[in-house]
Order: C-alpha cells, then structure tokens, then sequence
C-alpha cells in the first residue's frame, strides 16, 4: 500500500515540471567580420548576449575543430536576465586556427514552485492572458491588465497617464517579460477609451471610483476579449491582436438600469428591450471555432459591494465578433447565478477540461452561504448542478489551468498559491490533490489572476502588494547551448607578424577622448599591447 502510494506521489510531483530554461538571445561578437575573422594579432574577443531570465550558471566555450579547448565560468551580474558585454582573453589561442564558441546556460533542477525574472509594479493589476498558439505572430506575449493605474493622478506608478503609461488599461510583455510600448512611446493599450470616476447615483446613491479593464482572455483563434467593469463604457471588448489600440465592443445594446433583477440595476439590452449582459466580473473561454463558448458573470453594480445582482450566463459565441442576442434562460449557469457573491473585484471563473465550470472569491471566512470555491457541472438533462464546494479562507480570485488542463491553481491562504491535479470520486464530484505549493511571502499576497505559458510556467497579478510576476514550476536541471560562431585571430604581416611568438606584459585600452584604461570603453578603442622585450603593438577595436 505504501509503495503505492509513493508512486503515485512521483506522478504527482511529475505532472508539476515544466521546461523552464533560461535562454540566451541576440547572442553577437562584434568584433568579428564577415570573413569571421577578429582584427590581426586580437587578443581579446568581445561577446554581447541576452538572457530571457536569470540563469545558474553561464560558461562561454571555445573549440578547436570540434575539441573543447577553452571554457570560462561568468559569474556575478552576468548569470541575470537581461544584456550583458563581457570582453574574453583569448591570448592563449593560436593565430591562424579556425575556432567556434558557444554560451552554455545551465539552470538548476527547481525542486518547488520558485519566482523567476523581474517584478512589475502595478497600482492594481486584476486579468493577465497570454498567447500560447506557437503559429501565432505574437506566441509568448503576455498581457496584463491594469485597472485603477491613474486614481487620483498617482504618479508613482508607471502605469500612470502621469508617468510611463496611459492609465487604465492593457499592457502587453514580450515573452521574456519586457514591456511592449505602444505607437507613442509609451506603454498601455486603452483602446481610446475613457476610463475615468463615475457616479452610482441612479443605483446605489453612492460614488463610485475608477475601475475599467478587469479579465482578459485569448480565444484560440487570436481574438482577444476583454471584461470591464467600469458601467460607463461597455461591458466586454474584443482587441485586433495586429493592434492592440483597436477595440470593439462585444456585447452591444442599448444600456440601462431599469427592468434587471429586483431593484435597479445597470444591464446592457438589445432592440427587443431583451437582456443581453452585466459588466463582466469575471468570464472564462471554452473550445475553439464555432464550438467557443464563454461564460461571463455579469456585475450589474460594477465593482459596488452589494450582495447578489450577479448574473452567470453561458453564451456560445462561436467566431462572432460581436453579440446581442438574449441571454437563454436554459445557458444560466444557476447554482453560481446571483448567489454567493459579495464583490465584484475579487472572484473568478474557470472552465475544466470537461467544459464545466469552477468559480472563486475571496472570502476570508467562507460559509455555506458563501463558500470560496464551487464547482458546477452540466448533467444529462442540460442543467447546470453544483457538485463542489470548499470552505476555507481564500485569498482574491485567481483561478486556471494549464494549457493540458493536468494542473488547476488555486489560492489557498495569504501568500500561498496551490497547484492541484483534479480528479473525480465514485459520485463524479472533483477531488483536488496538491502537487505542489508556491510561497509568495514577502513578494506577492493575493493572486487576482493566474495564467500559464506554454512551457508549463505560472504568472501572476496581485494589487494587494500590486505585483506582476513569474513563477517557475518544479523542473529538472537543464542546459540550453547556442549556436557555434566561427572565428579567426589572423597574424599581421610584416614586422608586426613576429609579436604573435612573442609574451605579452600588459595591455591599455585608450578612448577616442585620449582616457587610459586596463578595460576595453564602449564604442572605439586603441589597444596597446606592450611586449616583456619593450616592443607594443598598436590597433583598433571597437566594443
């Protein structure tokens, strides 16, 4: 029993890897031309690279007809993500000899979920999506929402209109996670809509503040729908990946707050005067083509804190570009359909490999009437059951899966991200199992939106302590090995041939300012190499 049991546990732990690997990019010799050759008598060999993230170690090698004949270790700041310039001795290679090098990466074998690269902050950071199609032009762009980033003009943040950013609104990130700016310079794609305080006057007799773009999804096909949450504007968007300034309203219609529910709430109605849509709290994707479905809980209060008024309703979009056709009675998803909800902000929703359907909040104290995590199926007679329910505190309401649906993430406690397998007891109901755990202490508290990329690795937004960040999945020790990039030290001819037998007793780098140094400077340099015979050698590099 107990060897069983330690098997399945090996299983566990392998649906958590992922091949997660630091990178390198834009790897280039600059001193090296089109005949592969470096200048005559070279002595040192310049190498720019670029690391997609921090790597364990980083080994530059040198072969000789296909024989390692050199290596050297970098160290220090050369091991992190981003560009780095290191000039290399290659004093003991031999003139004339036609050598390779190459980067070795190595990353360590990553026994827990641990946080990688760099860490944005955001003022509040609510939906992250990312394009995970490899015949996509944008494969690995990820993008994030922000949804309060000009509050009361706070500069501070660079998502600001004040400062880097445009304010509210989508911002996109290479997949090595550097920020994408858009046609302007800056960063931020609103789409040229208006997301500004607005007033709940007609509801609530209340204010309300600045909340727009909230989840963002990416349909299989690249379309890329966006929730919002502000009841000024409209309650979904589609986004032109070739253009991520180009948006569409999804659901249209004429909007009010009149004839939704009891009481008035805000609701979006086609010509009939049929309802269509709330303000999306949350919504989630399903399938591909004419089968893509969505389900969108719609907040009829924006991001108010109101119990119930939250309308869950499945819509089978198919490949339309827009939507107005009345929400079905038969598609509302009834055991999460104006139930369990208190806010808006902090929930989420999520389809399984079965098309059914889990939803989250953030309760610190869960209950029966409020739990923090449901789970509904649809059963023979097309109805939607609740077979799920769990009690314990979770913290805000990002759920997901992977992309093979093997791996469910789930906040549990503050700081504290779980990584489940999900299966199914003898009734049909799911049974989680934990695979592996995350601790964000420190760095992130709340998970308000989870996604995975294509390797297996984790992503979240939190604006509790209003982070953008990357986790990276158990995984085993991995090596990636650029290309070979051939080259020569050739011998100068005449007088200056001799200096290639010769031992060398120093070299100076001199800039075109006149500076002396003993490291190269960064544009043009006039090395002089100074021989133990009182003989120097004078040429021109540039760095």
């Amino acid at each position: 029993m107990k060897k069983s049991l330690l098997l399945a546990g090996f299983m566990l732990l392998g649906l958590c890897a992922s091949a997660h690997t630091s990178e390198v990019i834009n790897l280039a010799a600059p001193g090296i031309s089109e005949e592969n050759k470096l200048p005559e008598n070279a002595s040192e060999l310049i190498v720019n690279y670029e690391l997609n993230f921090d790597a364990d170690a980083v080994t530059v090698q040198f072969f000789n007809d296909g024989e390692l004949e050199k290596e050297v270790a970098l160290e220090d700041d050369n091991l992190l993500r981003g560009e780095h310039s290191v000039t290399l001795d290659i004093s003991d290679l031999q003139p004339n000899v036609e050598y390779t090098f190459s980067i070795l990466v190595h990353n360590d074998a990553v026994e827990t979920p641990k946080h990688v690269g760099p860490v944005y902050a955001f003022w509040s950071p609510y939906g992250i999506a990312i394009d995970n199609n490899p015949e996509s032009p944008y494969f690995g762009r990820i993008l994030v929402t922000e949804s309060q980033a000009s509050v009361y003009g706070k500069a501070a943040y660079w998502t600001s209109d004040a400062g880097e950013g445009v304010g509210p609104a989508v911002y996109a990130f290479d997949k090595n996670m550097n920020r994408i700016a858009n046609a302007e310079g800056k960063y931020g794609f609103n789409g040229g809509v208006e997301f500004s305080a607005y007033s709940y006057v007609d509801v609530t007799g209340g204010a309300g503040g600045v909340f727009g773009p909230k989840n963002i999804k990416i349909a299989p096909d690249g379309r890329i729908f966006l929730g919002n949450f502000d009841v000024k504007n409209a309650p979904m968007y589609v986004i032109n990946p070739e253009d991520l300034n180009d948006w569409t309203p999804f659901f249209v219609g004429q909007q009010t707050h009149t004839g939704v529910g009891a009481g008035n709430n805000w609701g979006l109605f086609n010509a009939n005067d049929e309802w269509v849509a709330g303000h999306s709290a949350a919504f989630d994707l399903y399938g591909e083509g004419e089968n893509l479905k969505m389900v969108n809980l719609s907040s009829c209060l924006g991001q108010v804190y109101s119990s119930g008024q939250y309308w869950t309703y499945e819509y089978p979009i198919g490949t339309a570009q827009t939507w107005d056709a009345a929400a079905d009675f038969m598609d509302e998803v009834m055991p999460i359909s104006m139930r369990y909800t208190q806010s808006g902000q902090t929930l989420g929703v999520a389809y399984d490999a079965e098309g059914n359907i889990w939803y989250n909040q953030y309760r610190g104290s869960p209950s029966e009437s409020q739990p923090s995590l449901v789970h509904c199926t649809k059963n023979a007679d097309d109805e939607w059951v609740e077979d799920y329910k769990y009690f314990e505190a979770m913290d805000r309401g990002g759920i997901a899966f992977n992309l093979d649906y093997s791996i469910f993430a789930v906040p549990r406690a503050s700081s504290h991200l779980s990584f489940n397998e999900v299966s199914k007891d003898a009734s049909g109901s799911p049974v989680l199992t934990q695979i592996c755990e995350f601790n964000g202490s420190g760095l992130i508290n709340a998970f308000n939106a989870i996604a995975f990329d294509s390797e297996g690795d984790c992503y979240a937004v939190d604006n509790s302590m209003e982070v953008f960040i990357k986790i990276a999945m158990p995984q085993d020790e991995k090596n990636f090995k650029t290309d070979a990039v051939p080259f020569m030290i050739p011998v100068e001819t005449g007088v200056n041939s001799v200096n290639a037998n010769k031992v060398i007793a120093g070299v100076q780098y001199i800039n075109a300012a006149g500076q002396v140094s003993n490291v190269p400077f960064e544009g043009l340099n006039i090395v002089v190499t100074k021989y133990q015979d009182g003989t120097q050698n004078v040429v021109k590099v540039v760095k």
